[in-house]
Order: C-alpha cells, then structure tokens, then sequence
C-alpha cells in the first residue's frame, strides 16, 4: 500500500471493524481452556504453597510504599488501591495465568494467528517458560505480573492496528497505547523490553506488514510510543521518590552505564553469553538442561534464512537480542527474572519453525514445542521439590532456635537477641542459576537477621526483638568466640540480649 494512503486511511476502516469484532466476540471458551493450559504446567506450585522469598516482609509490614523505592510506582498504585498481594499466592498466581491467557489472545490477534492445536500448545511456552517462575517464586510479584503482561499486550495490540485507523481514532489509539505501556513499565521496568519483543514478534508474523511501508510505519510508531512512555514513566518515578521521600540506591545498582561506557566489550561477551546460554536451554541457567530450546532455536533460524527476505532476518535478529535489552543497561549481569521478555521470543520463534513449509521439519518443530511445554513443566515441578525441602528445614530451624532461646530467656515478655552467620537449607535437586527456590530465610541476603525475625514472628515466635545496629557493633567479638550452630553455646545469653550463632561467616553483620 503506497505511502500517502497509510498517512489518510480511508474512514470505513477495516482495522478498526477487526478491532470491533475482536473486543465484540471475544472467545471466553478460548481464553479458558488456556487458562486451563496455565493451571496444568503450573499444578505443583498450586496445590503446595510455602512461604517465599519477600512474603514475610509483605505479610509483617504491609508497607507498599518499598515499591516506590524500586522504580515500581505502578505496583504501588495498583497493591495499594486494586490488589494488596495476599502472602499465600495461591489466588495471585490463578490471576497471573488468566490474565495471561488474555493477553496471549490479544497477542495472536495483533500477529493474525489463528487459535489452533499449534497456537494452544504454543501458550506453554508464552506463559510457562522457566524464566516466569524465577519471577513468580515471588508472590508479591505474581498478579502485578501478570496485570503488566495484560496491559503490554494491549498496547502491542493497539499498536497493530494504529497503521490503517482513521485519524480520530488514531489520537484515542495512541493515547491508550501510551497509557497502557506507561503503567506496564510502572509494574516492572523490564516490561519496556517485554513490549519491543511482542512489536518485533508482530512485525515477523502478522503478513499485514509485508508490505514495507506499512512495516516501517509500525516500527516507527513503535518507537515513538515506547520512547514517551519511558519519559512518562521517569516523570512519574521521580515525583512518587520526591514525594515519597526515597533514594534511588536500589534502581542505580541495576544501571551500569559507566561499566557500558568504560568496557562495552566485557559488557557484550556477558550479555552474548547469557543469550546463548538461556536460547539452548543450559543447565547453568535452568538447573536442568531443556534440550528442545536449541532444537526450536535451530529450526527457526534455518526457516529464517531460507525462507524469508533479508529484512525479516534482521527482524528475528532484533527479536532474539530485545529481552536482553536490561542486561545491556546492567553490564551484562543481571537476574534471570528481569529477562521476561526471553518467553515471548522463544514462543515467536516457535511460532516461525512450526510454519515450516516443508511438513516434516514442521512437525518435528510441533513436537519440540509440545516436549518443550513438558519440560517446563517438569522443571516448575522440580524447582517446587526443592522449595519444600528447603520449607521444611526452615519451618524445623525456627522451632530449634525459639526452643533453644525459651530454655534461657522468658519469651513471653520482649526478648533483645541478634543473629550471627546463615544456615543455608538441602540441596536436594538442582534450580535456575537465579531462583529461590533453594533459599532459606536463614540465608538470603547473606543471613538477614530481620528477615529471619520477620519469618519467626509469621510463624507465631512472638517477643523476639532485634537489638540496634550501634548496639550490633559491639556483639561482634563475643560472636567470634562462640560455636557455630547447631553446638551447644551457640544460643547465650549475655545481660538482656540473647545472641544465636548461625555459621563462622559473618555474611549480613559486616554489611
């Protein structure tokens, strides 16, 4: 289609009567069975919930403003006003795979694929792909999540049909795409690189931008949408820290601009290193090796080069390098679970090889994706082994400490006592590089005591009170000539502070 005619589309506007419909006819039947699609991958985490990583925190302060401080002012707003995250998150995670069921459904339809056998297995991937649960491990995260899925792809499906709109609806179109986009970024930063993902996935399979005034118009508009949603979403940030009156500590430990600046190499080998690693399914990154990865990766870049145009080879390029956007900013190093927009891009490459035009390789590539939906799963089901294990030990350590402190100390009135050191739960079966699911409150964050205060007091270890930080300084050398627990001395009481010595490292108390 020429040019001028995408500058003034006609006003009886295909795009928008498909809009229309879609919204009009919206299949519930559809969205459900993915939804059902969701409940199975994630069975074991249903069914079995401990108490995660954050929770505690959550659960004892309720305080969502801590959202503010990490550059999340939507997560705020929406925790605060809409969805106060329970600490169980049997109910957050159910939201997190309905509303990714929509969100998928809107995806297809801005990509023009059909519903079918080859799109509902393909959902496995979507919203099943390991790298979400190093993410959903964390309640506090799991509808926020999936609330910022919902509104990216809303955007992304706005954005796809914005090209052949009339002018008035092309203002309306934008300003909610902008919106959408804004709050999306709110919820989770790493959304901005969730939504390049879906436009460059759009761009790659829906044949109405075949045509390439229409493809650069896309992108264009794109651009310009998630570049004033980045500014609106700064903006934003700095007045909530402003009136908040919070530092940026924690969002600065994540911008590495200087490292970027200073060693763009070093920076480009980690960043490439991990791309590789993560599209062929290494066990480093997963605990467990998901060889199909690599088989689809393969099969999607052979279709790539042999069947398509030069254009769209950079397209599945940019499709493939857009997830590690963030990694970049962060020198190359950065959790697993900021890489969300890694399952989007699989799920598009899935979507290229299954459309082989040679049927055998395009069976193969059905059956790698279905084995792959079983991998996931599987994985998801090994991480939850070990969260229970490690559950159990930490359940078992809580009730061996306030025992050992009820034997020196009246724990029914406020007891002064201070950590010293971590216990590190089993490791019984391998996890994500990243995850927490191997991690115990008596050892993240290097053994945080008022985490692990936090974590005694859900459990009903009332009266436990940590000392001062000044106070900290001067228990230091009476730790150091303790045993380690679980020996006996290394729960004492000295005047009024009863002092528990967890290991021979110091971890949090040099912090």
């Amino acid at each position: 289609m020429p040019a001028s005619k995408l500058e003034t589309p006609p006003k009886d506007d295909a795009e928008v009567q498909y809009a229309s419909e879609l919204f009009a006819n919206f299949d519930l039947n559809a969205v459900a069975k993915l939804w059902l699609i969701f409940l199975a991958l994630y069975f074991p985490m249903m069914t079995v919930l401990p108490l995660n990583i954050d929770a505690e925190r959550m659960a004892v302060s309720q305080n969502f403003s801590i959202w503010i401080g990490q550059g999340r002012w939507a997560s705020y707003l929406f925790s605060t006003y809409l969805l106060p995250p329970p600490v169980i998150p049997y109910f957050s995670l159910a939201l997190f795979g309905l509303v990714s069921a929509c969100a998928y459904y809107l995806l297809l339809d801005a990509c023009r694929l059909p519903l079918t056998g080859r799109e509902f297995i393909g959902f496995s991937i979507f919203s099943g792909f390991p790298i979400w649960s190093f993410l959903l491990e964390f309640p506090t995260n799991s509808a926020l999540a999936g609330i910022a899925l919902l509104l990216c792809s809303v955007s992304v499906y706005l954005l796809s049909i914005y090209v052949s709109s009339s002018q008035k609806f092309k203002f309306i179109c934008c300003l909610f795409q902008i919106v959408t986009l804004t709050f999306s970024i709110g919820v989770y930063q790493t959304f901005v690189f969730v939504y390049l993902t879906m436009v460059l996935a759009v761009a790659l399979l829906n044949p109405h931008f075949s045509d390439r005034s229409r493809l650069f118009y896309f992108l264009a508009q794109a651009s310009m949408v998630m570049i004033v949603s980045v500014i609106l979403y700064y903006a934003m940030q700095k007045v909530s820290l402003w009136y908040f009156n919070f530092e940026t500590a924690y969002i600065g430990s994540f911008f590495r601009l200087d490292l970027l600046l200073s060693e763009p190499l070093m920076v480009a080998k980690r960043t490439i290193s991990e791309l590789f690693a993560i599209y062929t399914g290494a066990s480093r990154i997963f605990g467990t090796a998901i060889t199909c990865v690599s088989f689809i990766m393969l099969l999607a870049i052979v279709r790539v080069l042999l069947e398509r145009s030069p254009l769209e080879i950079l397209l599945f390029a940019g499709l493939l390098l857009a997830p590690f956007g963030m990694a970049v900013v962060a020198g190359g190093a950065l959790p697993h679970r900021a890489l969300i927009g890694v399952p989007t891009a699989v799920w598009a490459a899935a979507m290229v090889a299954t459309r082989f035009h040679s049927a055998p390789l395009r069976l193969s590539a059905i059956i790698a994706v279905a084995i792959l939906g079983f991998q996931s799963s599987a994985l998801l089901s090994q991480y939850q082994a070990e969260r229970l294990f490690v559950a159990e030990f930490d359940r078992s350590t809580a009730a061996q400490i306030y025992s050992r402190i009820a034997a020196i100390s009246d724990v029914q009135v406020d007891q002064a006592v201070d950590f010293y050191g971590q216990l590190s739960g089993p490791k019984v079966y391998p996890v994500g590089q990243s995850s927490t699911a191997s991690a115990s409150f008596f050892s993240w964050d290097n053994g945080n005591p008022w985490r692990m205060l936090d974590y005694m007091s859900l459990l009903g270890y009332a009266h436990l009170k940590l000392i001062s930080n000044s106070e900290r300084e001067r228990m230091k050398p009476i730790f150091e000539t303790m045993p380690s627990w679980p020996s006996s001395g290394s729960v004492r009481k000295l005047g009024s502070v009863v002092l528990i010595k967890l290991s021979n490292v110091p971890g949090y108390y040099e912090q």
